[in-house]
């Protein structure tokens, strides 16, 4: 890095923190409860900020310690999280203690600042990984310690205000939904239209009548179900599934294309503009309208309601509406039994008259254009807040969100200490070793002692 600020260096990760790479242990040593230690294997396990226990461990092999930095190393690489408490990690991840001196929150931005250039160092052909080398070569700008705190306090202040705008902001989706359920809600009861009634002086016990889908649509049917996947060609009459299908609004992504001959032979599920469209499986019980981009189509395992004497935007919302209610109750079951083709042709629904259809249509959908200019807006906003994350720290580590100050000690300074700790931890280890082996030395003399005529075995 060029054009650091007076005081700051340019180093490798390894040269102020120390690296501990995970090891998973021994299957047989996994536990589901709370016995053992808190066993973390994984990306899987992250929160925003500290992982959560899914699994622990009686027989760890890899040891990080409270407040360790994790780091993902494999599939993905590079996210972080604090290690809440004293834990095992395995191979998906690794522990990252800086030195006394080196701020561990200021490493963590670093590292979420580099996320994806630390992920394009990952090799590997089934999953990117990274080693442990590679890590240890990671480079850091170091500030001095005390500028180091100013920075760290300055992108906690600001990154707390930012996660509390994006904790609101992923409240919207839930808010739009139940909106969207509100008015659908609104419209299939009379609601919506209340106000249109009274001007036209309309009662709406006269003007609404209680009617069963097999009333008003000349044939409720079924799509083809059986093997497809050989019928499949690159163009021809498009065919259509359940993924094609969203309450409201029919999705034309992955729209696939069968032969005009197949499509004569399966004649009974043909589509046409107008028709209904009700998912049976997976998403059971959305709706939406067959649109008009098409002449003619066709389809597998959905349920077809036959355009009839109605308007079929209005009959897909009554069906979103009572299908998205029992589904957010959690009666997924319920739901499943009650969409086939016999259920659906004899559901009883509110049809007001074919005037009062349009009407409700049009403000129905003069709602879901307001909702969805919010959502893009919400989603215009995320985008603009993860930019601005990563514009702040880039900011930050370039030396411009807090003031240098003269009097701060140099990160040379810093650096030194720390590589004096080093060698005073190097040199511990050299010394224990070398007490390990003379101890072994002193047990091997003694065992060839009392046993002169036995060869002593080789030390362990």
């Amino acid at each position: 890095m060029s054009n650091l600020p007076k005081g700051w260096l340019d180093t490798k990760l390894i040269n102020i923190c120390r690296l501990n790479m995970g090891q998973s242990p021994p299957s047989s040593s996994y536990r589901d409860t709370q016995i053992g230690m808190p066993f973390f294997q994984g990306k899987a396990e992250f929160g925003q900020d500290y992982p959560t226990a899914r699994k622990y461990c009686i027989d760890p092999k890899k040891i990080a310690d409270k407040g360790d930095i994790l780091i993902s190393v494999r599939a993905p690489v590079g996210p972080t999280n604090i290690a809440p408490f004293e834990c095992c990690i395995g191979r998906g991840l690794a522990a990252i203690k800086p030195y006394k001196g080196v701020q561990i929150n200021f490493i963590r931005y670093y590292l979420r600042l580099q996320e994806r250039e630390i992920a394009s160092l990952g090799t590997g052909s089934t999953f990117s990984s990274i080693s442990k080398t590679q890590l240890e070569k990671v480079r850091v700008p170091v500030p001095p310690e005390a500028e180091q705190v100013r920075i760290v306090k300055k992108l906690d202040t600001i990154f707390e205000q930012l996660n509390e705008t994006k904790a609101r902001l992923n409240r919207v989706p839930d808010l739009l939904k139940k909106f969207r359920q509100s008015v659908l809600d609104a419209a299939c009861t009379g609601k919506l239209t209340a106000d249109w009634r009274e001007q036209r002086e309309l009662n709406m016990k006269s003007s609404w009548s209680k009617v069963k889908i097999s009333d008003i649509s000349p044939k409720v049917t079924v799509g083809f179900v059986g093997k497809m996947s050989d019928q499949y060609i690159e163009s021809g009459v498009p065919f259509f599934r359940g993924q094609n299908v969203r309450p409201n609004k029919f999705n034309h992504k992955n729209t696939l294309f069968i032969s005009e001959k197949f499509h004569k032979k399966i004649i009974k599920s043909a589509l046409y503009p107008g028709d209904v469209l009700v998912v049976r499986s997976g998403s059971v019980g959305s709706a939406c309208v067959m649109p008009d981009d098409y002449v003619e189509a066709n389809c597998s395992d959905l349920v077809i309601i036959k355009k009839g004497n109605f308007e079929s935007e209005y009959l897909a919302y009554y069906i979103n509406s009572i299908s998205q209610s029992t589904i957010s109750e959690g009666q997924v079951g319920v739901a499943l039994q009650h969409f086939n083709t016999k259920s659906v042709a004899a559901l009883e629904i509110n049809l007001p008259s074919l005037d009062e259809q349009k009407e409700i249509v049009k403000r129905v959908e003069l709602f879901f254009l307001l909702v969805d200019g919010i959502a893009k807006k919400i989603i215009k906003v995320a985008n603009t807040i993860e930019k601005a994350e990563s514009a702040i720290l880039k900011f930050a580590f370039e030396g411009f969100l807090v003031n240098q100050d003269p009097n701060d000690e140099p990160a040379s300074v810093l650096l030194e200490k720390i590589k004096a700790e080093r060698e005073v931890v190097k040199t511990k280890k050299k010394t224990k070793k070398r007490a390990i082996k003379k101890k072994t030395s002193k047990k091997k003399n003694a065992l060839s002692a009392t046993n002169p005529s036995k060869k002593s075995s080789p030390a362990t």
